[in-house]
């Protein structure tokens, strides 16, 4: 026998913890070790009896709660609400169990796992909601009974039967949940993360870069998108985030740029389905050059950048259609504000500008300039790294003159002033470069470590021009590839695809996917054509069939219990040694009476005292009721060996 009690306390454990896990990265530190702290001790208390006094632990919780209330306010919200509950939990933990203290902490942590969707929407956020489903319904049963007996017992034989039918509820459900979440109309924009706390953000890419502000530079690992896009050339894949178009003479800054004659293409498009991470990143991320924008809204700035109207720290979906290369008719009818882009401050390092003058110095055209700082830097025999570089003022006169080592910072700063100073327009441009293509997904991974900077400038009837300086350098290409290399093994690759297909599936489903499958669905029902099969074709498939079936059948009849066999193996005595039938109005006690065996009338009474009751035998009525058919069926046997 099992006391209801402990299994019942064992299911609410698993339900609070199915609840905190999920939010425990999240927590504050307080309240996460007082609850941690309760569960241990509420665990101990189980069996130990030693609560804590319910006055003191409340008036405990109350001033907790006193002191979150006062943190909350319009842009921290979530943050004390979630630490409220998390110490209303750690209270029920170590006070004493009632019927409704259980209910409560069942409750609380439904709000809890609730509350983790707030920080972050994971894989793993569907097995702790189906571990909730599962645990949470037994528990409710055991309730019930705990509710009129604190001490009932349960036999082992009736725990299954019990567990089976509380399951039922919620197994019968998922068809239905399944069945809802494609159907259900829901908004493009996450309403429910508007709560969430921004603290985690990422910087992304900077409005703002300061050449020689640090002398090394880190590399994360942090993944920033993925673009579901065919697989292109490494050299083509430039992301644009940023331009940087002011220099003051200490950065490189963002100022509205002003409008521009750029026609831009509206065919030969190269489309990309991009799932962004969670940042406050400034324009959405795209292949260079990007050119419409689909799904969300924006707008469009005369350098070809996508300003989101809102964005906050939420993971989004958006389609994106850049142009690879424009048309030459189109470059040669662009036009743009050359002073606006050749514009330097005072006060710039001499060795700089006198390199810039000397650029211009008999040189024809543009294009002419732009050849000449090429040779400049590949003369100069520069090198790529991210550790050790010149700071300060002067830094990149200290790059290209005496350290001749940089980072793509350096590399572009420095290039796109000496443009500038020969009468080059010029401008920098953010992004990242490359990306891991997953063939297992069918997308590129684009991860913080390839945060990149490169140069457009200006050429007349060609339109600007993408030029990179950092490739002008040996290492490059090495040190750029050691930033981002996440799918290097097969299975990093198929966790990367999960995360993948989890925000595609759930976290981005959205209307537009709902109509797009009820159209497709349509559509190739109508397409849909019955083959021709001959009967006699059909024969062994349903023959098969029938087999498997009857099988099946046959291995889900019904088990019988330890009472129904038992009273099988009298019935098959009476009928061969006494013929006699137990029919089903008559009960055992009368069927036996006119036979006159005591062994019999022990039986009944044994029998019909316990089943008759609801009740189930024990092992030591068992044992006895089996030696007592025994020895009749041993008596029946002697007898016909002796006729």
């Amino acid at each position: 026998m099992i006391l209801l009690r402990s299994l019942l306390a064992a299911l609410i454990h698993g339900i609070a913890l199915s609840g905190l896990i999920p939010l425990a990265p999240h927590l504050e530190r307080l309240p996460l070790l007082l609850v941690a702290i309760a569960f241990l001790w509420g665990v101990m208390a189980e069996r130990s009896g030693r609560w804590m006094g319910g006055k003191s632990a409340t008036i405990l919780a109350m001033a907790g709660a006193a002191w979150y209330l006062s943190q909350v306010s319009r842009h921290n919200l979530a943050t004390p609400m979630v630490s409220i509950a998390v110490l209303l939990m750690a209270v029920r933990f170590v006070t004493a169990k009632s019927p409704r203290n259980y209910l409560q902490i069942i409750a609380i942590s439904l709000f809890c796992l609730a509350a983790s969707s707030l920080y972050g929407l994971s894989p793993g956020f569907l097995a702790y909601l189906m571990a909730q489903l599962l645990l949470t319904p037994p528990a409710l049963v055991l309730l019930t009974f705990l509710g009129r007996d604190p001490e009932i017992r349960i036999a082992k034989s009736d725990l299954g039967p019990l567990l089976r039918t509380s399951l039922a509820i919620p197994l019968g459900t998922v068809p239905l949940m399944i069945f809802f979440f494609f159907i259900l109309p829901r908004t493009q924009f996450p309403l429910w993360n508007i709560l969430a706390s921004t603290g985690s953000e990422r910087a992304g890419v900077s409005d703002t870069l300061q050449p020689g502000d640090k002398s090394s530079v880190s590399t994360g690992r942090g993944v920033v998108f993925r673009a579901t896009m065919e697989k292109l050339p490494p050299g083509a894949l430039y992301w644009r985030c940023m331009v940087l178009n002011s220099y003051d003479g200490r950065s490189w800054k963002r100022i509205t740029p002003p409008s521009e004659s750029v026609p831009l293409p509206t065919s030969g498009l190269t489309e990309q389905t991009i799932f962004l991470e969670p940042g406050q990143t400034i324009f959405y991320p795209g292949l260079d050059l990007p050119v419409q924008l689909g799904t969300v809204r924006g707008t469009r700035s005369a350098d070809n950048l996508f300003q989101p109207y809102s964005r906050g720290g939420t993971r989004l979906k958006y389609r994106m259609h850049s142009a690879l290369e424009l048309p030459p008719q189109m470059r040669q009818k662009m036009k743009i504000d050359r002073g606006f882009y050749t514009s330097l401050p005072d006060g710039l390092p001499p060795r700089l500008v006198q390199s810039g003058r000397e650029l211009s110095r008999g040189a024809a055209t543009d294009l002419e300039k732009i050849e000449r700082l090429e040779k400049l830097f590949l003369g100069s025999r520069l090198q790529y790294g991210t550790s050790g570089l010149p700071t300060g003022a002067g830094a990149m006169e200290d790059f290209l003159f005496t350290t001749k080592k940089g980072h793509c910072e350096l590399f572009a700063s420095t290039f796109a002033l000496l443009l500038r100073l020969s009468g080059v327009p010029a401008r920098l441009v953010g992004g990242y470069l490359g990306g891991e293509y997953s063939s297992v997904g069918g997308y590129y991974l684009v991860t913080e470590g390839r945060a990149h900077v490169w140069v457009e400038a200006w050429i007349d009837g060609s339109g600007w021009q993408r030029i990179d300086p950092s490739r002008l350098t040996e290492g490059f290409a090495e040190v750029a590839e050691r930033g981002g290399r996440s799918l290097q093994s097969p299975l990093a690759a198929y966790i990367d695809a999960l995360n993948y297909y989890w925000n595609s599936a759930v976290i981005n489903y959205d209307l537009e996917k709902q109509f797009s499958l009820a159209t497709s669905a349509g559509s190739n029902l109508r397409q849909l054509t019955l083959p021709r099969v001959k009967m006699r074709e059909l024969i062994p498939y349903a023959s098969a069939a029938l087999i498997i079936f009857g099988v099946i059948m046959l291995l889900r009849r019904p088990r019988l219990s330890a009472e129904e066999r038992i009273i099988l193996r009298l019935r098959r005595l009476l009928r061969k040694r006494y013929g006699v039938e137990i029919s089903p109005g008559c009960g055992l006690q009368s069927a036996i009476a006119p036979l006159k065996e005591a062994e019999l009338d022990r039986f009944a009474e044994i029998y019909s005292a316990v089943v008759y009751r609801d009740c189930t035998l024990s092992d030591g009525e068992l044992k006895e009721l089996r030696a007592i058919l025994a020895g009749l069926e041993k008596k029946e046997k002697g007898g016909t060996d002796e006729g």
